[in-house]
C-alpha cells in the first residue's frame, strides 16, 4: 500500500478514471473541481470562551485550540 496527494493518485491513474470524490484542499492544474455538497457544522463551545461572541466562526478560528471532531452526536446523553 501506497499513500499519495491526490495530484499524483489522478496521474497515476489517468485515462482510466471518470471521476473521483475528494476533500479539499485539491491543488494542480489537472484537476478540474466542482463542490457537490457542503455541511452544517456546529461548535459546542463553554460559556466562558472567547469564541461564543462570534456569530460567525471557520476553521482557522480553532487554530491552537484543543478540538474533538465526531461522527453522530445524537446519542449523546
Amino acid at each position: 500500500m501506497t499513500e499519495t496527494d491526490t495530484c499524483a493518485q489522478v496521474r497515476a491513474q489517468r485515462g482510466r478514471i471518470d471521476l473521483g470524490l475528494l476533500l479539499p484542499p485539491v491543488d494542480g492544474a489537472e484537476i478540474i473541481t466542482d463542490p457537490v455538497w457542503s455541511e452544517e457544522w456546529l461548535a459546542a463551545l463553554p460559556k466562558a470562551h472567547p469564541l461564543v461572541r462570534r456569530t460567525k466562526l471557520h476553521a482557522t478560528d480553532f487554530g491552537g485550540q484543543n478540538v474533538i471532531i465526531g461522527e453522530d452526536a445524537s446519542s449523546i446523553d
